[in-house]
């Protein structure tokens, strides 16, 4: 039997041999001669089974990027920046600091430039606590676009390497009496935005991913805001600067703390 120190040591091993075979995206194969005694062969299993899990909990970014890359060019949408640190460790602080930026809405109008963003309620009552939360109304306010679009916060997915934030279009809550089955968004009832915070060994991404991008020019909530959506389809102008405002979130997200851009 292995005294504790050297448990420990062998216990050391293998989780960082794992932790390599993970940054590699291999399975976390070990020679045989590393698992000495009982104990460690359950430090393998464990360790190995995290890999697999850790894993699979990263695909939900990249099946989001695979579903937007498989739609109609003109029906779907990626914005990504990336960031590299000197290591594993660096990558996962910041990360868990990003997580907590992103989920505070003032955060988002501090890191956008043409947009604006306000919570509200079911009732149509604004939100004075600017935590990001399911089943939130959100305000999206683009300057230029004519008028302000409407999402619903359907669902928050939190993983150790994962953020996702997604929101869908749906009606105004502020409208007096509210057209619950008319969608006040430029896009159809059927798309979906994902803002994506994601961990990948030394690497973080903030994405906007969005999925099903079709003009809503049938189920508005007014005469106006048709016209509105299909003129500014036919300039072009919506889609154009959503990807520049999508691409300024996303990179200014992550810059540090101290306000500099990311590398």
């Amino acid at each position: 039997m292995s005294s504790p120190k050297l448990f420990s040591r062998y216990q050391k091993r293998i989780l960082a041999r794992a932790a390599h075979f993970q940054h590699l995206g291999a399975p976390g194969l070990i020679e045989i001669d590393e698992i000495r005694h009982q104990k460690d062969a359950y430090w393998f299993a464990r360790a190995t089974t995290n890999v697999a899990y850790n894993r699979e909990m990263a695909l939900r970014t990249r099946e989001l990027i695979k579903q937007a890359e498989s739609l109609p060019t003109d029906e779907s949408s990626i914005n990504c920046g990336d960031r590299e640190f000197a290591d594993n460790h660096a990558a996962l602080a910041y990360f868990s600091r990003l997580k907590s930026r992103f989920v505070d809405l003032s955060n988002w109008n501090g890191n956008s430039g043409l947009s604006s963003y306000a919570l509200f309620d079911r009732d149509g009552r604004p939100v004075a606590e600017q935590r990001i939360r399911p089943g939130l109304f959100l305000r999206i306010t683009l300057t230029g676009s004519g008028k302000s679009d409407w999402v619903r916060i359907e669902d928050i997915y939190d993983s150790p390497e994962e953020f996702i934030i997604t929101v869908s279009p749906t009606y105004d809550p502020t409208a007096q009496p509210p057209q619950t089955g008319k969608i006040s968004h430029f896009f159809t009832s059927d798309a979906t935005n994902n803002f994506c915070a994601l961990l990948e060994g030394n690497k973080v991404s903030v994405c906007v991913i969005g999925l099903n991008e079709r003009l809503n020019s049938g189920h508005t909530s007014g005469i106006v805001e048709t016209v509105r959506n299909t003129a500014v389809a036919n300039m072009g102008y919506y889609l154009g600067i959503q990807k520049s405002e999508w691409n300024k979130f996303c990179n200014s997200f992550l810059a540090d703390e101290a306000g500099h851009a990311s590398k």
